[in-house]
């Protein structure tokens, strides 16, 4: 039996983050926030396993780790909701295990606020409604429900440029210049990168028959919604999703 492998990789940003911290001694700041970062991973690794998805990628990003569920789409909506939500909800999880250790004495009460600030920074930053964080891919599952996908790609990049930029002004006025740096670059890239997704989610729709496992929607114009077995109705003519494909 062929083994499903795990890739792991690292953004070009982590290193140089790494490497910044342990220049200007802020190393310990660093290894916190991989930790706790870790176990909000965990946390979506467990509640993929549960549902039966694959973990296809594990990137070791400046502010944490991001993992991959290449078929998260094929699940049902509430199942995917379950999955994002768990990450974030981990911040409950460390806060009591950083509260023990403080307890214990193996941590001290200067580093117990600061682990709990970036336990606490951790959760913020993941809700952000920003693709890829899970914040920003909770946003485009209810966007998607209501919306087309090509409005709600939209609504959800313009969304998440405008609170980026609010969070990332306040990120500089505190000296947190990478994170400012790679949220910044996640927002700009949503926006830019709009029409090349929606490319590739109709390529993908279109060789993919996943999307006849959900409710039949009947629109009166070329619209593809992505929880829907999509048909056009025209002149009392109903075409199929596979025949509006090519007007798209």
């Amino acid at each position: 039996m062929q083994k499903s492998l795990t890739e792991i990789s690292f953004h070009p940003l982590t290193v140089i983050y790494v490497a910044l911290s342990l220049i200007l001694g802020r190393f310990s700041f660093v290894f916190a926030l991989f930790v706790i970062a870790l176990v909000h991973e965990l946390f979506h690794v467990f509640a993929a396993r549960i549902f039966n998805l694959k973990i296809s990628e594990i990137k070791i990003l400046p502010i944490g780790c991001y993992a991959k569920i290449s078929n998260l789409e094929n699940a049902n909506r509430g199942a995917q909701i379950i999955v994002l939500l768990l990450g974030p909800l981990s911040f409950f999880f460390t806060m009591a295990i950083i509260t023990f250790l403080y307890r214990i004495d193996i941590i001290s009460i200067y580093g117990y606020r600061e682990y709990n600030e970036i336990n606490l920074f951790m959760m913020i930053v993941n809700l952000l409604p920003i693709f890829p964080f899970d914040g920003g891919r909770i946003l485009k599952i209810f966007l998607s429900s209501l919306f087309s996908e090509k409005k709600s790609l939209i609504a959800s990049s313009l969304i998440g440029l405008i609170v980026s930029t609010i969070f990332v002004l306040r990120l500089l006025q505190i000296g947190q210049y990478v994170f400012a740096l790679f949220i910044m670059f996640y927002a700009i890239k949503n926006v830019i990168c709009i029409k090349r997704d929606y490319k590739e989610f109709l390529l993908m729709r279109y060789i993919s028959n996943d999307y006849k496992r959900y409710k039949v929607k009947i629109n009166e114009r070329k619209e593809i919604y992505r929880y829907a077995h999509n048909y056009y109705l025209k002149d009392r003519k109903i075409y199929p999703e596979e025949k509006v494909f090519k007007n798209l």
